[in-house]
């Protein structure tokens, strides 16, 4: 996978997490259901999680159903992808503060990726302020 495309998949991957996170706490997991539609969980791991999650599946089942579908990746980026956002769909579940969730899923990333985040979320002042 080219960085620039990794990198703008990252970046939709965390912008997404982090409104699912807020709208999740503030309306709960049912708001969401609009917002992610259904989606193949071999190319949307994110809604596909979700959707698991909004129809009130078990963190375990959850964790791993993710967990075998990453089993079979072998492009190493799009499991660092695919890892973060297993990791979102499991701290949304859990209620987790966006600014907590959004420091595991950058942890996921090396250095280099890190400062590059900086960049691309410089004009969004709520997710860049976090990311160190």
């Amino acid at each position: 996978m080219e960085q620039t495309k990794f990198l703008d998949d990252l970046k939709g991957i965390i912008s997404k997490a982090f409104d699912y996170s807020e709208k999740a706490r503030r309306k709960g997991l049912l708001s969401l259901e609009d917002d992610i539609g259904y989606s193949d969980g071999r190319e949307n791991l994110l809604n596909f999680g979700l959707q698991f999650v909004i129809d009130g599946s078990d963190g375990v089942f959850v964790d791993k159903l993710l967990s075998n579908i990453i089993s079979h990746e072998t492009d190493p980026k799009e499991k660092v992808l695919k890892t973060i956002q297993k990791e979102a769909v499991l701290s949304i579940q859990a209620g987790a503060n966006q600014i907590l969730m959004l420091q595991l899923l950058i942890s996921y990333v090396d250095g280099e990726t890190l400062n590059a985040l900086k960049e691309i979320f410089a004009d969004n002042k709520e997710i860049v302020n976090y990311i160190r």
